[in-house]
């Protein structure tokens, strides 16, 4: 596993100046894993420049590798793309499909994880992408959950990002205050 940001960004650098399309080498979901890393090595680009543009350059072009690949995503994998640029400028893109596949996962009645219910939420809420359609349809996805599926955290996390979005589920207030 690359710890240093200088000797992973060069693997997906050649790819892209070889005259391949990354997506023709990087599957969707290793774009996701791909990306998820590079958030976790973020801090190593501070205050170089020339670093951090280079990050900025090969994230929006997994992302783009990742929205050709989010109809398809687990919602655990959409929750993990989301989250990976959730306090980066733009990816409004990337965030617009994975609000449309989290939007068809409710609606299918896909059963998720509490882990991957508290990721979208945050970088949904984050991004300021819950509008009320969505919020009913979350609220009842995690409401279907069973109360042993959630932890005290994760019942917090999810209280605490509903609270700020301007619609809100009464119904999923109560059932969280059962859990």
């Amino acid at each position: 596993s690359f710890q240093q940001l200088e000797s992973l960004l060069p693997i997906f650098e050649d790819a892209m100046n070889n005259g391949t399309r990354l997506e023709d080498v990087v599957a969707a979901p290793d774009a996701v894993a791909a990306m998820n890393h590079l958030k976790r090595l973020t801090r190593q680009a501070r205050g170089q420049a020339v670093l951090s543009a280079r990050l900025e350059h090969v994230l929006q072009e997994l992302a783009r590798v990742a929205e050709a690949g989010i109809p398809y995503m687990s919602a655990k994998n959409v929750a993990l793309v989301l989250n990976s640029v959730s306090h980066r400028q733009g990816f409004d893109s990337l965030y617009q499909a994975g609000a449309e596949r989290i939007r068809m996962l409710c609606r299918c009645n896909h059963k998720l994880h509490t882990q991957s219910l508290v990721m979208m939420v945050n970088a949904l809420v984050k991004r300021r992408m819950l509008d009320a359609s969505l919020v009913q349809d979350i609220s009842q996805l995690a409401q279907e959950i069973e109360p042993e599926g959630y932890s005290p955290q994760s019942v917090a996390i999810i209280l605490n990002a509903f609270s700020k979005v301007a619609s809100h589920d009464t119904r999923l207030f109560r059932f969280m205050s059962s859990v």
